[in-house]
């Protein structure tokens, strides 16, 4: 390295520095989602749809226990008809 190269400070700039605040700014194109209305706990008749189906599985989990998968296949059967 020649002397003259040598006490030339470098141009050295820190990321940390930049003019640009990427913190401070409009979001991009995102979907603003569930916005227009209350939240699904918040909705007493999705709450009770929730809870009946939480019931049915019950209902049904006991069932194949007791009776087996093909006794509700049977009365899968005879509740489609």
């Amino acid at each position: 390295m020649s002397p003259g190269l040598a006490d030339v400070p470098r141009n050295v700039k820190s990321p940390a520095k930049s003019p640009k605040n990427t913190f401070d700014r409009d979001p991009l194109l995102i979907p603003q989602l569930f916005v227009s209305g209350k939240p699904w706990y918040r909705r007493p008749w999705t709450v009770v749809k929730v809870i009946l189906l939480v019931i049915l599985l019950v209902v049904m989990a006991y069932a194949a226990h007791r009776y087996g998968i093909r006794a509700l296949k049977v009365f899968a059967r005879l509740v489609g008809k």
